[in-house]
């Protein structure tokens, strides 16, 4: 998809050439960045988070910080 894009770059409209570097840009910064680092990060925090430290012992899940709120926002 990143090749279509660039593809773009080599017309001679200043326009295309800009959206095409852009949308390459952003499609090889989602497959080389965000989804293999930014996205294993974010579920390994939010293991982290929903069942707590492996470290300290302590267990705390969503639901337990979630008392007093209605139960339509829960999962």
């Amino acid at each position: 998809m990143a090749g279509t894009f660039i593809s773009m770059t080599t017309g001679t409209l200043r326009g295309m050439i800009e959206l095409g570097f852009a949308l390459s840009l952003g499609v090889m910064l989602d497959t080389c960045v965000v989804r293999p680092v930014l996205v294993p990060a974010f579920l390994a925090l939010l293991e982290r988070v929903r069942w707590g430290s492996p470290s300290t012992g302590e267990t705390r899940s969503l639901a337990s910080t979630e008392r007093g709120k209605s139960a339509i926002g829960r999962w």
